[in-house]
């Protein structure tokens, strides 16, 4: 028998039969590796871009859908009240509940960026939150901000136009934004930030007092702190706490949002007044 062997394999021409050699662990390596170079360094960067645009093109789809039907919507689409009354009360100055009111769609003109905003933050109702977005679309228009100090405007006090720091080139002229803390106080504002649009945001009363109770700490100031329910202490008897206001942020333990919204102290009683208080508040802020 007459045996030939090339690079790979033996031939037995007798038998007409090929076996395979097997290939050293030291050349299996060096295949593995090269394999692993190609795909890493040629198939894998190729794959990410195919991903990448993939992305890209999807995104790009969903802003062109996204803005149709912003743009559609806006142009030809509003939501107002179907019983015509647009202040939320009635002549004889009843309020409505709004959340129960049916709402018809109707054709609208289209609606135009408004440029001077008034935004009224009320404690703990996620104004902060919002404030942010009411300054970053200021800031991408290039609108004027008023601002003083700190983060606080006013809080004891009403706002007064003393409260926003002068800024070389704004002496005299009017800003376009004001969404820092600041008590409301109309006409002071109107001085600012002439022709704005008011907006607020108003959070049921338990769960706000809630918040700010704990937030603030004024049991602490109460010595409830070993209490172990100090919240419910405080509303078992809130004016023994209340008429003393030796705890931090005391002004929010009673009615704080209509306090944010310029209620004074010396009117918590009055409940005609308040009543009247919050028809004009609902006629004049978008809520």
């Amino acid at each position: 028998m007459t045996i030939s062997q090339d690079a790979n394999c033996v031939h037995f021409p007798e038998e007409g039969r090929i076996q395979p050699v097997k290939i050293p662990h030291g050349d299996m390596l060096k295949i593995f590796d090269m394999a692993f170079f190609i795909i890493s360094v040629y198939i894998f960067p190729v794959f990410v871009k195919i991903i990448v645009a993939i992305s890209y093109a999807a995104e790009y789809l969903f802003s062109i859908i996204s803005s149709f039907l912003c743009s559609f919507i806006s142009q030809f689409l509003t939501i107002r009240s179907a019983s015509g009354h647009h202040n939320g009360s009635d002549e004889n100055g009843r309020i409505y509940n709004l959340t129960s009111m049916k709402l018809a769609v109707v054709h609208a003109q289209p609606c135009e960026s408004i440029q001077r905003i008034v935004f009224l933050k009320t404690h703990k109702t996620a104004s902060t939150t919002s404030a942010s977005l009411f300054q970053r679309y200021g800031y991408y228009r290039n609108l004027t901000f008023a601002v003083g100090r700190n983060h606080i405007l006013s809080f004891s006090s009403k706002f007064s136009r003393r409260n926003v720091l002068n800024f070389p080139g704004m002496r005299g002229k009017a800003f376009d934004m004001l969404a820092n803390h600041a008590r409301y106080n109309r006409g002071e504002m109107d001085l600012v930030v002439p022709n704005a649009t008011y907006v607020t945001i108003i959070r049921r009363p338990e769960d706000q007092l809630e918040s700010a109770f704990g937030y603030f700490e004024m049991y602490r100031g109460m010595n409830l702190s070993k209490d172990d329910h100090p919240l419910r202490t405080f509303m078992e008897n809130p004016m023994k706490y209340y008429e003393n206001h030796k705890y931090h942020m005391w002004q929010l333990s009673r009615n704080g949002q209509l306090f944010d919204l310029g209620l004074d102290r010396q009117m918590q009683e009055n409940k005609s007044f308040i009543e009247q208080f919050i028809i004009r508040s609902i006629r004049t802020l978008i809520l």
